[in-house]
């Protein structure tokens, strides 16, 4: 606890010299005042004017504009400078607010360099560039972050925690280089590098030592390969660490600059000698290489369920005995375990040039979308799918949701899925390079041929009127603080009360049966205590309150099923969270670069 607590102060310490040295250093541009904010507005809607309006997405708000507000008030609520962190994440959620901090720097800076004319008139305003001050305030936001993430536990926990943080120091790592990359285009203008360069090798550091904390839970004696959720418990091979390694792995492969510094962590090879971690390559052939490795393994074992949706793991029945084959799946679905893998799927096309891979990314993108109830043909809704027995959905009305959305007993954990989704379908959806100078190794990575460009592009353009119909659904949550909730169905209907019948209950029919279930409420009153929160809203409506009284007693919360006709059927559960909050700001996100790139498909 005292080596914790020194470890602390002095991150905390050095955080406070670097702030006097970039201040002193270098003069940082000021927060905008107060009458200029309006100034983000106009820009905002000067960029998104043409391409927002289009009639292929009926698209009646300014997604920029929106994901720049979202973005403002996430920081605003509850990033503390002073602490360099989010203050009620916990460490994997901390992780995952700061990639998306930087992604969204990285949209800003499309938007500025890609819309000239309007860049140019909004560099004719009063001798403030607004955007630009907004992407040095946030800049040092991540910079802060990196002094204030809790690194000491993080270290020590499960494998799929370690993960997030490679994954946000390399996302920093991307914004770094694009933004260098504009500033030497504009060397006329700026003779000096852009500060933030000087970051680079602590963010390179951070992810090269925690991907090789997590490259050491890759284990072959159980189920033939694949990574360990936690080496402290019994063993599960679950999708999401899995797949965070895949494409950990493979943007190391792509991304990191590379690093020597083994400092301050060891592994232990035996108690009488320790060795440092070995050094960290550019494009280093190790990454691609355990990427491939962790995909191949990943098919092999059959995670998919009948609807192509990845499900939550395998357990090892038996394994002190001596099993070693995985043999009890667990069937729960998550936004995120669809999610993560696509931007790893498009990096191993960029890595290999298997089109292969970005054909297995764009199925489980339509997956997805067809399991919420709205068709890729008809772009359109179509009303609830279920093709097999027991399979659990990701949605209805073309909204996608959570198991735990319609009940309000989302968990933290929960509540960053929908987010994450989004984050890695706008990876997977950039436009893919067409020329060397394009690459994102000039020489070394893949661009793509004629037909394979044009597959992408009209695929992904395919997905942005889904995108539009959740974004459109998400703000509807947004409370007077312009906060997000976390129950984007809901907003599909006005109605509270006829939209809960609908979504929540399989609206039993005048005998007391639901058309989902063989058993009367009797004979479901018995065993309330057994069904789980996918199963719930299969209930007979009259079970709804005997139900939920008995999930909530094991709770910290008070809500009850006589809450959920107020006004804000979000308030429930942990109500309107920095979580929540990431979920709308990532849609947002997600459909301003879909209209960026193919709005005019």
């Amino acid at each position: 606890m005292i080596l914790g607590a020194f470890f602390r102060i002095t991150k905390h310490l050095l955080w406070v010299l670097l702030s006097l040295h970039v201040v002193l250093g270098v003069a940082l541009p000021p927060d905008p005042p107060a009458e200029l904010i309006p100034l983000i507005n106009h820009a905002a809607e000067d960029f998104v004017q043409d391409v927002a309006t289009s009639e292929m997405f009926h698209v009646g708000f300014s997604p920029f504009q929106e994901m720049l507000g979202a973005l403002a008030t996430m920081q605003d609520h509850f990033f503390e400078v002073w602490l360099g962190q989010w203050s009620t994440t916990i460490d994997w959620t901390g992780a995952v607010m700061g990639t998306y901090l930087s992604s969204c720097m990285t949209s800003m800076l499309h938007a500025q360099h890609s819309a000239q004319e309007s860049v140019a008139r909004l560099d004719s305003r009063p001798s403030v560039n607004v955007l630009e001050a907004s992407m040095n305030k946030y800049f040092s936001q991540v910079v802060s972050y990196y002094f204030g993430e809790n690194t000491f536990d993080l270290r020590n926990e499960a494998y799929d925690d370690v993960l997030w943080v490679v994954l946000g120091w390399l996302e920093a790592l991307k914004y770094v280089k694009l933004k260098s990359s504009y500033a030497a285009l504009e060397k006329s203008k700026l003779p000096l590098s852009w500060w933030g360069e000087q970051f680079s090798p602590a963010f390179a550091h951070r992810a090269h030592i925690f991907y090789n904390l997590a490259e050491s839970g890759w284990d072959e004696k159980l189920c033939g390969g694949g990574l360990t959720w936690n080496s402290r418990l019994e063993p599960y091979k679950n999708t999401i660490t899995n797949t965070l390694f895949i494409t950990a792995s493979v943007n190391m492969y792509l991304y990191h600059p590379g690093d020597n510094n083994a400092s301050p962590y060891q592994h232990e090879s035996s108690r009488e000698e320790a060795k440092v971690i070995p050094p960290a390559h550019p494009h280093d052939q190790r990454y691609l290489k355990a990427a491939i490795t962790g995909y191949d393994w990943l098919r092999s074992v059959n995670l998919t369920n009948e609807l192509g949706l990845y499900v939550d793991g395998y357990h090892i029945r038996d394994w002190r005995k001596g099993q070693t084959t995985c043999n009890v799946r667990n069937e729960m679905v998550y936004t995120y375990n669809q999610g993560v893998l696509l931007s790893g799927l498009r990096g191993l096309w960029e890595s290999t040039g298997n089109r292969t891979y970005l054909e297995h990314a764009h199925e489980l993108v339509g997956n997805v979308i067809t399991t919420t109830g709205w068709s890729l043909v008809t772009q359109n809704v179509v009303g609830h799918i279920q093709q097999c027995a027991g399979c659990a959905d990701l949605g209805s009305a073309g909204i996608l949701n959570e198991a735990c959305d319609p009940s309000g007993t989302c968990s933290q954990d929960d509540q960053t899925f929908k987010g994450i989704f989004f984050h890695h379908l706008t990876a997977l959806c950039a436009a893919l390079p067409i020329e060397q100078a394009e690459a994102t190794i000039p020489g070394i990575s893949y661009v793509a041929d004629p037909e394979t460009a044009t597959l992408h592009r009209r695929s992904c353009s395919s997905y942005a009127k889904w995108v539009a119909r959740n974004a459109e659904a998400a703000l509807k949550t947004k409370n007077e603080d312009g906060l997000f909730g976390m129950w984007w169905g809901d907003s599909t209907d006005h109605l509270v009360e006829k939209e809960l019948q609908k979504d929540l209950t399989g609206l039993g029919d005048r005998s007391g049966k639901s058309r989902h279930s063989e058993f009367s409420v009797e004979e479901v009153e018995d065993t309330i205590q057994a069904v789980t929160f996918q199963e719930s809203k299969y209930l007979p409506l009259q079970l709804q309150q005997t139900w939920f009284s008995s999930v909530l007693s094991n709770k910290e919360q008070t809500t009850t099923l006589r809450d959920l006709d107020s006004k804000d059927i979000n308030g429930r559960g942990r109500g309107r969270t920095v979580e929540t909050q990431s979920g709308g700001l990532m849609v947002m996100r997600a459909l301003w670069d879909l209209l960026r790139e193919y709005g005019n498909d």
